[in-house]
């Protein structure tokens, strides 16, 4: 699916497409699969993907996986993070040059186990303005960059959870 977002100011919009494929499960393990966003837009865009830790790994946690089972029931998985932080946290900012794309494999964790059925999947991403939590980062204000604010879906893949 895509989604066009017009910014603040005068600039023309930005279209940012979403794929995920790849998709897979084992049993005990966090839903793994590849998350491609396209930016189909006449300009730059500046994503908050979620956040980096002090030791380079990031998680884009924005991007969350939603199931949905063949009675309609919808669940949604968080991006599978750090067990525990004990240091610096910055926002994962990436920007994404026009017709340019960015791609991460994303790993979800489930808070309760789905019943063997055959799902329909999708990721989505909101957009929102990166703030700093626990960062090093004081001198940088990140107010100053124009973000992408939006909602987007993917194609969605079908997978039977065992």
């Amino acid at each position: 699916m895509l989604a066009t977002v017009y910014p603040p100011l005068d600039f023309p919009p930005t279209t940012l497409s979403i794929t995920l494929s790849k998709l897979q499960v084992t049993a005990g393990r966090p839903f793994e699969g590849d998350v491609s966003i396209r930016n189909l837009g006449p300009n730059d865009a500046v994503l908050n993907l979620g956040i980096t830790l002090g030791n380079g790994q990031s998680y884009p946690d924005r991007l969350s996986l939603v199931a949905r089972d063949p009675k309609g029931q919808v669940y949604t998985f968080i991006f599978a993070g750090p067990g525990g932080v004990a240091g610096r946290i910055d926002p994962m900012v990436v920007s994404l040059a026009r017709r340019r794309v960015y791609t991460v494999h994303g790993r979800w964790g489930a808070l309760r186990e789905l019943p063997p059925e055959k799902y329909k999947f999708h990721v989505e991403f909101e957009g929102v303005p990166a703030r700093a939590v626990v960062s090093g980062m004081r001198d940088v204000n990140l107010n100053l960059l124009r973000y992408w604010l939006g909602k987007v879906s993917s194609n969605e893949n079908t997978l039977s959870v065992p």
